[in-house]
């Protein structure tokens, strides 16, 4: 049915209403009457008596207040019916699903996250490892010169320049 008539948050009835609103919609017995009232032209109204609905409940997939869109529970040709406790159920159910809709955004954003934290803890890795492996040789060097006892390079001439290499 969704194929041919796609539901839209803006209808005043069915899918679109319960995503809109956030309510759930329930018809314990649906009657002719009710079916020809949403109907959108003759062929919605055929597959409608096709599908025989007998009871219906259109549940919101919510989370923290925000709609993430509906489930619908249809009977059809059937002597029983949804009761109370079957809204309650199929509300449970569309709490449910809109909790593990919203964690697995959020698990979506942190990964994302934590890729791009990555990606910049690589480049400025990168970046910072060219000017650092410079300071190292340079201080092994002078270590070196210091052992052997080479102390021209650290005379009073030198040093200032010395130092100023290292800014």
């Amino acid at each position: 049915l969704s194929l041919y008539y796609p539901s839209f948050t803006d209808d005043n009835s069915g899918i679109g209403y319960v995503i809109k609103t956030g309510k759930s919609l329930f018809t314990p017995m649906v009657k002719d009457f009710e079916v020809l009232a949403v109907s959108k032209d003759q062929r919605y109204l055929e597959i409608m008596h096709g599908l025989g609905c007998t009871s219906c409940i259109v549940a919101p997939i919510l989370s923290h207040g925000k709609s993430f869109g509906a489930i619908s529970f249809i009977l059809s040709d059937c002597n029983r019916v949804y009761h109370e406790s079957d809204l309650a159920m199929a509300e449970e159910l569309g709490r449910r699903a809109g909790i593990a809709i919203d964690n697995a955004l959020h698990l979506e954003a942190a990964q994302k996250a934590i890729k791009a934290r990555d990606e910049f803890m690589s480049v400025a890795s990168h970046e910072l490892k060219t000017p650092l492996t410079t300071l190292k040789l340079q201080s092994q060097v002078r270590i070196r010169d210091l052992k052997r006892g080479n102390l021209k390079r650290f005379s009073n001439e030198k040093l200032p320049a010395l130092l100023e290499n290292d800014d």
